[in-house]
């Protein structure tokens, strides 16, 4: 068997991801993070990791066609050849660059999906990178060379309710209330590597269907000192079922829900987070990935 049909055989895992500890300080204070600068001497955040139990993995190489869905399950993977690069600033943003060739191809496959989306607009990207010299430091864009975000190794949905609306609100700005009334907007996230198959540090995420809603904890996101919003850290639950890409290509794409504003819904978000199959130290291939997030409205 030659190594490009071995590596698209489905690889199931058992690993421990990490989940925000229950300490007793967030019954007074919430969990937080600072994205901007306060004071040299403020802690940026206050956030505790631990890991969980054992858990399966569920390789969606493995899963029959139509498996999984962004309306039943918040997840869709996509396979597609993007002609537009997206290793530098200008090649994403440039006009009929990354962004435009996603923002039509989240059109076609939802569509495909029986999703009928009327606008998908991007609401931003980021680059994270694995590498050992961009690990662990802020994005720097300068140009046609940056550094990325490293992973985010610890399970979360980047909004809650109300920091999705709030979200929501700010990218529409005076046609929010037209168009809620009268539209179902939902917040995607649009994830692929760039440069190599992701062999050390993968994306696992969490069936929406199955989210045990109960035991998310809230935390405050403080982009400013004028803008809060709020994410949502999940807990570990055996209900919970979490799916990956084993060797995930540049041409795979994982399309998964952060937010939708249809309280029916049983596919509103998606926890998620990075986890490393192996020693970091050990990754001769370190991942570098890209993550849009899309702005969706359809139809009520």
């Amino acid at each position: 068997m030659s190594a490009a049909v071995g590596r698209d055989q489905p690889e199931d895992l058992t690993v421990s991801l990490r989940y925000l500890k229950r300490c007793e300080i967030y019954k007074v204070l919430r969990p937080y993070t600072l994205a901007c600068k306060v004071d040299d001497e403020f802690p940026t955040n206050n956030l505790v990791f631990q890991y969980g139990p054992p858990q399966k993995i569920f390789d969606i190489r493995g899963l029959a066609p139509g498996h999984l869905s962004v309306e039943r399950n918040g997840i869709s993977m996509v396979k597609h050849e993007f002609r537009a690069g997206a290793e530098d600033e200008e090649s994403i943003n440039k006009p009929g660059g990354y962004l435009d060739e996603l923002r039509q191809l989240v059109k076609d496959q939802l569509g495909n999906q029986g999703i009928v989306v009327e606008d998908a607009k991007v609401i931003n990207w980021v680059h994270r990178t694995a590498r050992e010299e961009g690990m662990f430091k802020n994005a720097t864009l300068s140009g046609k060379t940056f550094n990325g975000f490293a992973p985010d190794t610890y399970v979360h949905n980047d909004c809650n309710f109300y920091g999705g609306d709030k979200r929501i609100r700010a990218v529409l700005g005076d046609d929010a209330e037209s168009i809620l009334a009268t539209k179902r907007v939902r917040i995607m996230n649009c994830w692929k590597p760039i440069v190599n198959t992701v062999e050390d540090c993968n994306l696992t995420i969490c069936d929406a269907s199955t989210v045990d809603h109960d035991k998310c904890v809230h935390g405050d996101f403080i982009v400013t000192p004028d803008y809060v919003s709020q994410t949502n850290y999940a807990d570990y639950s055996e209900q919970q079922v979490w799916y990956y890409i084993s060797h995930q290509r540049t041409d795979e794409l994982l399309f998964f829900m952060q937010h939708d504003t249809d309280e029916q819904s049983n596919a509103r978000y998606c926890p998620h987070g990075a986890f490393w199959k192996d020693d970091p130290s050990k990754c001769s291939t370190p991942r570098e990935s890209i993550e849009v997030r899309v702005l969706l409205i359809t139809p009520k």
